[in-house]
């Protein structure tokens, strides 16, 4: 009897053990410890594309000489000159006063026809209404050699407005630079009435005088803008990335550290195109109306940073913190979940959320190789952020939590 109960005592003790160990091993199955974590961020992200660029003039208008109208007899300015509109640039005998009479009145005959189109277009446009509707609109106006057509798209009204007002903007530009060049002609064309022998060609356009040929090849010399702009080359591979009105920041080494810009040409063909070497394309970036440029010059070398995509406010966690388009998500109820989620914008070092985790929301990423699905998690005590009056012996009821350890025992 004494044997039997000893040997009961024991395999009860025995069984004790064993599942104090099982219970023991099944808990810490079910908590996942967690070092380090981080919570959802909203802030604007974006993707970029970093390329080399340098200053040039924005403009440049070649100015000719038609040798069967005359002799060159010399030029009004030099290199480096800064002209305005009407300034005058060269002089030339004429050889064959008829002639030369007949091409300027028909010059002047077809600009006056291309300024009237040009007033009537703008005037038209000017009055178009957009409709407020949904559907696609084509709007068409032509003149004697061109015809013009603007689709509206049905994006919204404050867009389309957008695209109206920037056709009138480029027409209105179209007209000044004929109104410029048709004065020319008119000047012209009265000093040869005036002296019947020479003529004084102007500047159609306000400038600097970049190219001055005094072998007489053609072009004979070279007006361009005062406005600068960034010009760089795209490889084969960024080429189809960029587009026009792209955000573009240049970046600069001088004072006026970097000015806001946008792309405003992509050109389609290759500056240089060989078997043996990659192609690259041309890409200029127009500076925003209030960059100040004062400080630069034709050929300085710039950065150009052009924005590719980009998302205002968006949700963001960093790339380290995403495992194959899923997170380590920390509920509210305590447990870690595997969550998948939707990314959208990759800017180094943010990455955007689209959708299955939102703004606040917090995700664990370290030790990432000891998280359990779906347990309880806890985290590293920082001591440094505790209150620590809250655990002085008078400001703990010891007798209730007492009582709740015992009762949980």
């Amino acid at each position: 009897m004494r044997k039997l109960i000893i040997a009961s005592t024991l395999l009860f003790i025995l069984t004790n053990c064993i599942l104090i160990v099982i219970a023991d091993y099944d808990q810490v199955d079910r908590i996942t410890y967690v070092d380090e974590l981080d919570y959802a961020k909203v802030m604007d992200v974006r993707e970029n594309l970093m390329q080399d660029g340098i200053l040039t003039h924005a403009a440049s208008e070649p100015i000719y000489f038609d040798s069967d109208l005359g002799s060159f007899e010399g030029f009004l300015v030099e290199k480096g000159a800064s002209v305005e509109v009407g300034d005058p640039l060269y002089v030339y005998s004429v050889a064959n006063y008829d002639q030369t009479f007949r091409k300027l009145t028909s010059e002047i005959d077809r600009l006056n026809d291309e300024i009237n189109a040009l007033d009537m277009i703008i005037m038209e446009m000017e009055s178009y209404r957009i409709p407020n509707n949904g559907d696609s609109t084509q709007v068409t106006f032509s003149d004697e050699e061109n015809e013009y057509e603007f689709d509206i798209p049905n994006e919204g009204q404050i867009e389309t407005e957008f695209e109206k007002e920037q056709f009138i903007l480029q027409k209105e530009s179209e007209l000044a630079s004929k109104e410029a060049e048709l004065s020319s002609l008119q000047n012209q064309l009265a000093e040869l009435e005036s002296t019947g022998e020479s003529i004084t060609v102007e500047s159609p356009v306000a400038g600097v005088i970049s190219q001055l040929s005094t072998s007489l090849e053609d072009p004979l010399l070279t007006v361009s803008s005062l406005e600068l702009q960034a010009y760089g080359e795209l490889p084969e591979e960024q080429h189809p990335l960029v587009k026009e009105g792209m955000k573009t920041q240049v970046i600069t080494e001088t004072e006026a550290g970097t000015l806001e810009g946008t792309v405003s040409d992509v050109s389609t063909v290759p500056e240089n195109g060989s078997l043996e070497t990659n192609s690259n394309y041309p890409v200029n970036v127009a500076f925003n109306e209030n960059a100040d440029t004062s400080l630069l010059s034709p050929g300085y070398h710039v950065a150009l940073d052009i924005t590719l995509k980009e998302s205002l406010d968006a949700t963001v966690l960093k790339e380290h913190q995403i495992f194959n388009q899923n997170v380590w998500k920390l509920t509210d109820i305590g447990t870690i979940e595997f969550t998948p989620i939707e990314t959208g914008i990759h800017g180094e070092p943010w990455v955007e959320i689209i959708d299955g985790l939102e703004a606040g929301d917090y995700v664990a990423y370290d030790p990432v190789e000891r998280f359990r699905n779906q347990t309880t998690f806890i985290t590293s005590l920082e001591p440094e952020k505790l209150a620590w009056y809250v655990i002085q012996p008078e400001n703990i009821t010891w007798r209730k939590y007492l009582s709740m350890g015992l009762m949980v025992r």
